[in-house]
C-alpha cells in the first residue's frame, strides 16, 4: 500500500500474488483506489511459494507495455517450493528479455531474526515442572490429568525445545533456505539494475516503500549504438552492458546486460 500510494499519479499498476500458482489480482490500471481495494481484500497466504512461475507470469504482463518503463516490485523471502512448472533460469531469461527493473523488498533477515528470538525465548527456564494455583501463576497451563483446581506449568524448554525436535529442524531448514534465496534475490536485482532491500524490523520494512517508489520515479533510459548490429545477432544472445560515470566516487546502478529479442 505504501509503495502504491507514493508512486506518481498516472503510473499503470498491476497486482499479482503467488503461492502454489501465480494469480493476477488486478490488471493494469492507473486507479490507485482500485489497487488499494485489491490489496486489502484479495491477498491470501499460501503454504507454498513458486517464485519461478511468478517471475515468468510477471514477464508476460510486460509484453504490451512500453520498453524503458517496466518495473517489478517483488515482496518475498524468495524461498522456492518444489513442484513449480518453470525453471528459474528460464524465468530470469524471460524477465531479462522484457528489460524490467526488479525492486525487491525481502523479509529474509526479518524472518531469521524472528526465529532467533523465538528460539531464545523457548530456551529459557530450568526444565523443572511446577504445580501451583492458576491465580498466582500467569502462565499456568491446564492439565486435565491433575486434580481439579491444580495446574502444571512446564518450563519453556520442555514445551518448545526438548519435545519439538521436528519443529526445530524445520526452522533451521527454513533459516538455511532464506540465506540461499537471499543470494539469489541479490543477483536478480543487480542484474536488472534494481536493488534489494533487507529490513530487519517491520518498521524498517514499511519505511523502505518510499525508497522503492523513489527509484521507480527517477529512472533514466540510456541508448547506444552497438558495435555489432543487433540485426546480425542471434536471437536469445546475451550482451553485457556497463554504464560508468566520469565523476569519481559516483555510483550508478544499471542493468548488467540484455537478451537480444527474437524479432528485430
Amino acid at each position: 500500500m505504501r509503495v502504491v500510494s507514493t508512486l506518481f499519479d498516472g503510473n499503470r499498476i498491476a497486482v499479482m500474488q503467488f503461492a502454489d500458482r501465480p494469480e493476477l489480482l488486478q490488471n493494469w490500471t492507473t486507479e490507485k483506489a482500485a489497487v488499494g481495494k485489491v490489496l486489502k481484500t484479495k491477498l491470501l497466504s499460501g503454504k507454498t511459494s513458486h517464485l519461478s512461475d511468478a517471475l515468468a507470469a510477471a514477464a508476460d504482463q510486460f509484453k504490451d507495455t512500453a520498453p524503458g518503463t517496466r518495473h517489478l516490485v517483488l515482496i518475498t523471502d524468495g524461498v522456492e517450493a518444489p513442484g513449480g512448472r518453470t525453471i528459474l533460469a528460464n524465468s530470469l531469461k524471460q524477465l531479462n528479455s522484457m528489460q524490467a527493473s526488479v525492486h525487491i523488498i525481502s523479509y529474509t533477515a526479518l524472518a531469521r531474526l524472528a526465529l532467533q528470538n523465538r528460539n531464545s525465548v523457548a530456551k529459557r527456564g530450568d526444565g523443572v515442572q511446577r504445580d501451583g494455583n492458576p491465580a498466582s501463576n500467569p502462565v499456568a497451563n491446564g492439565d486435565p490429568t491433575l486434580p481439579p483446581g491444580t495446574t502444571r506449568t512446564p518450563s519453556f524448554r520442555i514445551g518448545s525445545i526438548d519435545t519439538d525436535i521436528a519443529m526445530r529442524r524445520r526452522r533451521k531448514e527454513y533459516e538455511r533456505a532464506t540465506r540461499e534465496s537471499e543470494k539469489q534475490l541479490v543477483a536478480i536485482a543487480e542484474e536488472s539494475g534494481g536493488q534489494i532491500l533487507l529490513p530487519d524490523s517491520t518498521e524498517k520494512l514499511l519505511g523502505l516503500a518510499d525508497s522503492v517508489s523513489r527509484d521507480i520515479g527517477s529512472q533514466y533510459v540510456v541508448t547506444y549504438r552497438p558495435t555489432h548490429p543487433l540485426a546480425s545477432a542471434k536471437p536469445g544472445e546475451y550482451r553485457k552492458v556497463e554504464v560508468a560515470s566520469r565523476r569519481v566516487g559516483l555510483y550508478l546502478r544499471s542493468r548488467r546486460g540484455y537478451i537480444v529479442p527474437s524479432a528485430q
